[in-house]
């Protein structure tokens, strides 16, 4: 039981606690590029290309899909827009949007008046990765005492 422990435990602990890494990573990087969106975001015109509305059982989510240009920089992009935008604007419109663009020539948008917050982090699976590799570093200390107590009694 023992070696299984450890195995097991191992297994979880690295690939869940890599995996809960690079989640915490990617929502510190997607909280920075907001910051930096709304202190030194520049307003630019956006054509939208499609409009698409997700039926769900919990009720519709409305959707916009966009396309522009600042500067050299092209982006094309798709939002969650309130039903208020999505009923107030229509395909082929120009809209207003706000534009960052890092040093490595990204571009993060967001529509103007769309009150909907942006980008949706995963706290639950933030949450489920941070346990999955704390059950696993549990495994692998039990294991690992399992043996040496074994080889104590010996």
């Amino acid at each position: 039981m023992s070696a299984f422990a450890r195995v097991c435990g191992v297994l979880l602990f690295f690939s869940f606690g890599s995996e809960y890494l690079a989640l915490a990573w990617r929502d510190q990087l997607v909280a920075d590029a907001e910051s930096r969106l709304r202190t030194d975001g520049s307003a630019v015109f956006v054509t939208l290309t499609r409009a698409q509305v997700r039926r769900g059982f919990i009720g519709d989510r409305y959707y916009y899909s966009y396309s522009g240009a600042a500067g050299a920089v092209e982006f094309h992009g798709v939002e969650e827009v309130s039903p208020f935008y999505f009923h107030s604007y229509s395909e082929g419109k120009n809209v207003e949007a706000i534009v960052y663009i890092d040093a490595s020539q990204n571009a993060f948008v967001r529509l103007r008046g769309n009150d909907l917050p942006g980008e949706r982090n995963s706290p639950g699976l933030n949450r489920l990765s941070a346990g999955a590799a704390l059950v696993g570093l549990g495994l692998m200390i039990a294991g690992w005492l399992g043996a040496l107590a074994r080889r104590r009694s010996r």
